[in-house]
């Protein structure tokens, strides 16, 4: 059960086409599975409706509204244009519809590259300047390191799960964090956990040790 959704501002900045295509792919992937969010931006939908109605009257420009309507069917859009049978059953069920444009392969095809023994990584060629996207998959039970962060960052589960400042992710739950944030996410036992992760500047260790390998670590 999805417990954990981007903030409203968050989708009303989705819905307005003021996110850049790597946060608005986190949030298009997280809405196209979570009724929840799904229904917001319906309801955002009607509201810029009802503003169009009225925006000759109150001077709002009626293409700006309907650029809010076009990206507010985005998700829907591109989920029933992409073919069922184009990837295997394991990836179907783990990627998200609108990630699954960006995937050049399988899961299993994908070239992962190793950081340590417990964690791959996947980038994503999205060429948005200070942006980086990536498929993170973490072994079963591994602690990550300490860390913050110089920018924001977003996470969304795609399998397993994990535990951090008090809170547990699971498959589709949505994580934000940004400067403010020290934390260190455990991974649930008995599964790996597979998530999509968006951020806009590097992360930085911060525990007493490894904070010494930021200069060599490219997250």
């Amino acid at each position: 059960m999805i417990t954990h959704h981007p903030e409203i501002e968050l989708l009303f900045d989705y819905a307005s086409g003021a996110l850049p295509e790597p946060m608005a792919l986190s949030i298009a992937c997280h809405a196209s599975t979570c009724r929840h969010c799904c229904d917001q931006l319906h309801k955002l939908e009607e509201m810029g409706g009802a503003l169009l109605e009225d925006a000759a009257e109150g001077g709002v420009k009626a293409s700006e509204l309907e650029a809010v309507l076009t990206r507010l069917d985005d998700v829907e859009i591109k989920s029933e244009s992409l073919p069922s049978s184009t990837f295997d059953e394991a990836t179907s069920k783990t990627i998200p519809k609108p990630l699954r444009f960006y995937l050049p392969g399988n899961l299993k095809d994908l070239k992962w590259r190793h950081i340590g023994r417990k964690v791959s990584q996947y980038n994503f060629d999205i060429d948005v300047a200070g942006y980086k996207v990536s498929l993170m998959r973490f072994k079963a039970g591994t602690p990550m390191p300490i860390h913050t962060h110089k920018g924001n960052e977003a996470t969304l589960v795609l399998a397993g799960g994990y535990s951090d400042q008090g809170r547990h992710f699971e498959r589709g739950d949505f994580d934000a964090k940004d400067p403010s944030h020290t934390h260190q996410p455990i991974v649930d036992e008995g599964e790996d956990c597979i998530a999509l992760v968006v951020i806009d500047a590097p992360v930085i260790l911060a525990g007493p040790f490894s904070r010494f390998l930021n200069p060599f670590i490219k997250l």
